[in-house]
């Protein structure tokens, strides 16, 4: 009963703090800061509640009720916490009429008080279960073991079902109500069965404290180092992960359950088959040991890791298996083994603490929040300092000799005929700090995603790591085409259809704004859409960005963004865009948004709240450009995300830039004069858009068109965040040419489009051939490459004068002679 309790506690406890991370981030930021305040504050909570619980169930005759009270206590609290968080945006927009750093401050500590109390109960749960368990002294290493192994499983399964089924199915706020409902069962359940076994529980057992209960101060340091490791490992290897694999939310539920797999396991192990075999200082220093030497060798075959995935080419093709299986394989090869050891640590180390039943609350405590405040401070330093001085390899190396001289230090302290040892241990140091010396010399430097693994056909020219997250430029060497990566995001490349892209960001709303006073850009990527906006002499361009080393990528770009950092006219913020919008008293007559992908950790860039706090912050008939992704999202997520942005702005529209989408939306009436192009496009000339004929021809739907688009369709919504949390079908490779099929079948009519058109008859004609160039783009997708330049060909008989044609025709025409090089 006590192992089926742990398995529930462990379930709920991960299911409130994947569900109070997303809420603080929503008024915090998608920063690294807001990430690691929230988990700090969380496993703080954890850790104070295991030193006040672990006393209170020293002293406690009957430790059931005593974890009814806890479970209790944990629902309450947590469904005040549900009111408060879920309503936190809107208190921090009361509050914002007053001066932003008194509203912020309020808000993170309303936030932070309303999670680190049910934090506290949570944290009491394991050990007032295990002192209620274990009440014989032969009985605490395998006993300890089981239930630490069981509560979490208890949190894998916690985290699987949140990710992969509550939050899609009900939303976040239905999610913690199952957890709160749980939480209720679980102390009802406890407390029925405390009254069957009180007189069990008391029998033969004194609470009479016997034994010295001061901890020595030697564990309290190796539990704080080891949880100081830990957390600075995991901080290191998502980082790793993050680079590899797409930064998807199902991906990091994914690094998360592996990690803990390794960790119940591990525990499961110690307290099976390893507790009363072997000397708890000795299965601490070998786990120790085994951590550390896997750390370094590691970082030996970090950058071939993702090459164990050619194994699996064959199945790759079925999405499921693309979805999850890179990532169990990455994740699995590079901390599978660790996170097994670190299983065995923790409950061999509280074995190692506690020799008689008597004070085994307050030691548990005590080691519990020792070790969280490792884990605090562990991942503060890595995270924040370690990365951006050492780099990630570096950094591995550094923590594994850590781990290593943790390891040199308990065997010293195993016990044994110390003479005869010493010789053998000091010769293990001299050969463990040659090793360092040597991984140290001969490690790589650099983790590049995957597509850069070619060095025949890319080169590196920037490798910057940040706390914030890895950036690099490349180059291929046979096209000269750069590309910016963060992690595993490209976010942009100098590609035709990418910088068509960025650049219609920026002169689309100028078509529908003539002389804009102010603009605010969320997401400087390389500067292009900035440079864009800055040569309509604005008088105020704000442009923020979450990843700060962006600035220094965009140097490699100059020719293509007006060397835009060195504008003195563009005021650079660091930070989230959103927060940014929500804390903002500025309005502005153009916003531009050009984030990520709502699959990639951007989704709080596509929420209906998100668009209402821009809506907020558009001055009279002010305009939002937004970009609009076609790949990966299924025809009805596609139609969510246009409808989202639809239901705020009525008044829109949507553009085609090559291959990407662009949404067009305005707090007043949605005109836009052909003579505005003309004039703007012959005013701020650009090499890649200087015809306004074909940027005309590139509309596809109005608002009428949009509304038969998306009727009967969700909404994706902060609380609902359907497309963050999306469904294998978003997968399909067809989904790209699916969805521009979609909006070419619903084009709108050419009449009904501009004003003041001079040459209708050259209009027509960049109309009709603009259709038949974007269906050759559908007919390229689905690899129809007969049908495609068929197309093209009937697209040009029209449309003679399209360069933009003309010039995709002639790079088909070469690409395919380069394929085919015997038959020409």
């Amino acid at each position: 009963m006590y192992l089926l309790f742990a398995f529930f506690s462990g379930f709920t406890s991960l299911v409130y703090e994947i569900i109070w991370m997303r809420y603080l981030v929503l008024v915090l930021g998608n920063t690294v800061q807001a990430t690691a305040l929230t988990v700090a504050v969380f496993i703080a909570g954890l850790g104070i509640g295991a030193i006040i619980f672990g006393r209170a169930a020293d002293r406690s005759k009957n430790h059931l009720k005593l974890f009814s009270k806890i479970q209790f206590g944990a629902g309450i609290s947590s469904l005040l916490t549900l009111f408060v968080l879920s309503n936190l945006p809107k208190i921090y927009m009361f509050f914002n009429n007053q001066e932003i750093v008194f509203s912020r401050l309020l808000t993170l500590s309303l936030g932070c008080s309303f999670i680190l109390i049910p934090a506290i109960f949570t944290g009491g749960a394991f050990p007032a279960l295990a002192k209620g368990l274990i009440r014989q002294k032969k009985m605490i290493r395998r006993q300890l073991g089981l239930i630490y192994s069981v509560n979490t499983f208890g949190s894998i399964i916690g985290i699987f079902v949140t990710a992969f089924a509550l939050i899609r199915l009900i939303g976040m706020a239905g999610a913690q109500i199952v957890a709160i409902l749980l939480s209720f069962l679980i102390a009802i359940g406890a407390y029925f069965r405390s009254s069957v076994t009180d007189s069990n529980e008391n029998h033969g057992t004194s609470v009479t404290v016997r034994g010295s209960e001061m901890l020595p101060t030697k564990y309290v340091i190796i539990a704080f180092i080891v949880g100081f490791n830990s957390l600075g490992l995991e901080i290191l290897w998502t980082r790793i992960i993050n680079i590899y694999l797409p930064n998807t939310t199902y991906g990091f539920a994914t690094v998360l359950i592996i990690f803990l797999c390794g960790i119940s396991l591990g525990s499961y192990v110690y307290g099976r088959f390893l507790s009363s075999r072997f000397n708890a200082h000795f299965l601490l220093a070998f786990s120790q040991m085994m951590i550390g030497f896997y750390i370094l060798l590691s970082t030996l075959i970090v950058n071939k890791i993702p090459l164990l995935l050619v194994i699996f080419k064959p199945i790759m093709n079925i999405a499921m298996i693309r979805l999850f299986l890179p990532g169990i394989t990455v994740i699995a090869v590079l901390s599978f083994v660790p996170t097994l050891f670190i299983g065995i640590s923790f409950p061999a180390l509280i074995a190692l603490c506690t020799a008689e039943p008597h004070h085994l609350g307050k030691r548990i405590g005590t080691i519990f929040f020792t070790n969280i405040a490792g884990n605090i401070i562990g991942s503060v330093i890595t995270g924040f300092v370690m990365i951006g001085i050492l780099g990630v390899i570096r950094g591995m190396t550094l923590l594994a000799m850590f781990v290593l001289l943790v390891s040199f230090y308990l065997l010293i302290l195993t016990p044994s005929d110390r003479g005869k040892s010493l010789k053998l241990y000091f010769n293990s140091f001299l050969i463990i700090c040659s090793f360092l010396m040597l991984i140290l010399k001969i490690a790589p430097t650099s983790i590049v995603p995957p597509s850069l693994f070619d060095r025949k056909n890319f080169k590196i020219l920037l490798y910057h790591e940040t706390s914030a997250g890895t950036v690099i430029v490349s180059e291929e060497i046979k096209t000269g085409i750069k590309a910016c990566h963060v992690n595993n995001s490209a976010v942009i490349g100098t590609a035709f259809d990418a910088l068509i892209t960025v650049k219609m960001l920026g002169y689309l709303p100028c078509f529908y704004k003539p002389n804009p006073q102010s603009a605010l850009i969320i997401g400087f990527g390389t500067g292009v859409t900035a440079s864009v906006l800055a040569r309509h002499n604005i008088e105020t361009i704000d442009c923020v960005e979450i990843c700060p080393g962006v600035r220094k990528a965009a140097a490699f770009f100059n020719e293509f963004n007006d060397s835009i950092v060195h504008n003195t006219g563009v005021n650079f913020i660091n930070g989230d865009g959103r927060i940014f919008v929500l804390e903002s008293k500025k309005t502005y007559d153009i916003i531009s948004c050009d984030p990520t992908h709502p699959i990639l950790g951007s989704n709080n860039l596509y929420t209906l709240e998100y668009f209402e706090f821009c809506k907020q912050k558009l001055n009279k008939n002010g305009i939002i450009c937004q970009y609009l992704p076609l790949h990966k999202l299924s025809d009805q997520e596609f139609k969510i995300l246009v409808n989202t942005f639809a239901y705020v702005f009525p008044n829109c529209s949507i553009w085609l830039a090559h291959s990407h989408g662009i949404m067009i939306g305005s707090t007043g009436n949605l005109e836009i004069d052909f003579k505005q192009i003309e004039e703007n496009i012959s005013t701020y000339p650009d090499q890649y858009l200087d015809d306004p004929f074909f940027i005309g021809a590139c509309l596809m739907l109005d608002a009428e068109q949009i509304r038969k688009l998306t009727i009967n369709t969700n909404i994706n919504s902060d609380d609902h965040p359907i497309l963050e949390f999306f469904s294998p079908a978003c997968l399909k490779a067809e989904n790209w040419h699916e969805n521009f099929t979609t909006l070419l079948s619903l084009r709108i009519s050419a009449d009904k489009i501009f004003n003041n058109i001079k040459d209708l008859d050259r209009f027509n004609r960049y109309w009709i051939g603009n259709h038949y160039f974007f269906a050759s783009l559908i007919h390229k997708s689905r690899g129809e490459l007969q049908e495609m330049m068929q197309t093209l060909n009937y697209a040009l008989s029209i449309n003679p004068e399209n360069k933009i044609i003309k010039n995709f025709y002639a790079a088909e025409i070469r690409r395919f002679k380069e394929k085919s090089p015997i038959d020409n």
